[in-house]
């Protein structure tokens, strides 16, 4: 997937075949020009294609509070779509003397490498006035002391989002390479929230001990914990995103505890200042566990193995149909306007599903969503018990 659709020639033309897009080529209502209209924003106004993803986790779930003014960080942030989706969200449904009591902070990595590693878009974020940029060090979360530093400048906070990512070394195995991300970004989170608050957390492939086992560790934190794929997740990327809702509280030891096993972990494949891959880094490094006392049970390995499977035929498939098109280079024929009739009609659907015209419309879209979220949850658990049952008669 990534050597052919790094290939010059099939550069910006590979997307066409995504249903959800934000740009539909010679097409004057796709998501990005809506989207620019919709909150009176400049050419190229929205910041990334990050933020698409977080306003349907804002749209979707409860995850900021309805009255009184907000306090976020945003881990891993640069160059700043979850920050301005969070904003814009407070501008179009909030009280504006709530809003203008709002606070957002954010820490991404500073990193020698500027064409791999994303930079905050200043000239975007820089009319949002209750913003501050993290100023411990190089802002590696890696680094517990740097941690420690940026909580004590940012303070409690309601909600929590980390979207990180890097340079992969092999992305079939980019489950494992983020492991130490994952558990840096969780730490921090940890530290950061305040009681009942929630946490947005990008995370990969579930097909490891250990990822199941830091699903497990958010489970026993949070009341509620969905895995959540938004419609402008491209299907051929393997990114989910956990949605966790209403923060228990945890304890100075746990952290430390927490902290014992991030420094421990083996150090990524790929060098957080520099982005240089390690050319001695064998994949026998990754990290095999993190709570080695804690065994999951069968049901519960299968349970998310399964769901892992599925999701990954489909990503596969997708990648398959995007190779089959580019392969045959005919870039505007028949299979060209027929995707691009599907985008249209996603975009359409995209754009009535979260984008309310006006309070009484969010109010019932709002709700909408909640239902669909509901009937899935419902689906969700209808199958894992008949997997249960299977299992059991096996």
């Amino acid at each position: 997937k990534t050597s052919i659709k790094s290939q010059e020639r099939y550069r910006n033309k590979w997307q066409v075949t995504n249903s959800f897009e934000h740009t539909v080529t010679d097409y004057d209502k796709d998501i990005q020009k809506m989207s620019e209209l919709y909150f009176s924003l400049p050419v190229n106004g929205i910041i990334s294609r990050a933020f698409y993803k977080l306003w349907e986790v804002l749209i979707a779930f409860d995850i900021i509070p309805e009255i009184g003014s907000i306090k976020t960080a945003h881990i891993a942030e640069a160059p700043g779509g979850f920050i301005q989706a969070v904003g814009l969200y407070r501008d179009k449904f909030f009280k504006a003397s709530d809003v203008a009591k709002d606070n957002y902070s954010t820490i991404s990595i500073i990193s020698k490498d500027t064409k791999n590693v994303p930079i905050f878009k200043t000239t975007v974020l820089k009319n949002m006035k209750q913003l501050s940029i993290c100023k411990a060090g190089n802002c590696d979360i890696m680094n517990i002391d740097v941690q420690n530093q940026y909580v004590k400048d940012t303070g409690l906070v309601d909600l929590v989002t980390a979207d990180g990512g890097f340079v992969w070394q092999d992305e079939n195995y980019q489950e494992q390479e983020a492991f130490k991300l994952l558990m840096a970004e969780i730490i921090l989170a940890m530290k950061l929230q305040k009681q009942s608050g929630c946490f947005v957390l990008k995370i990969f492939d579930i097909f490891t001990d250990v990822m199941v086992k830091i699903l497990a560790l958010l489970r026993a934190y949070y009341k509620q914990v969905y895995v959540f794929i938004p419609l402008m997740s491209r299907p051929s990327n393997s990114e989910k995103y956990v949605i966790c809702q209403g923060f228990q509280g945890i304890t100075p030891k746990e952290i430390n505890n927490l902290e014992k096993i991030l420094v421990k972990m083996p150090e990524n494949p790929i060098n957080a200042d520099t982005q240089i891959k390690d050319k001695n880094f064998k994949r026998s490094n990754f990290t095999i566990d993190i709570f080695p006392d804690y065994n999951l049970s069968p049901n519960i390995k299968i349970i998310n193995k399964t769901m892992g499977v599925y999701i990954a035929n489909e990503q596969f498939k997708n990648i398959n149909k995007t190779i089959a098109y580019l392969e045959k280079g005919i870039f505007f024929g028949d299979d060209y306007h027929r995707f691009r009739e599907e985008q249209i009609k996603a975009s359409e659907y995209w754009i009535s599903s979260f984008y309310p015209i006006n309070q009484s419309d969010f109010k019932v879209i709002k709700k909408k969503m909640k239902k669909i979220l509901e009937d899935s949850l419902l689906e969700s658990t209808k199958k894992v018990d008949e997997l249960k049952h299977r299992l059991k008669h096996f």
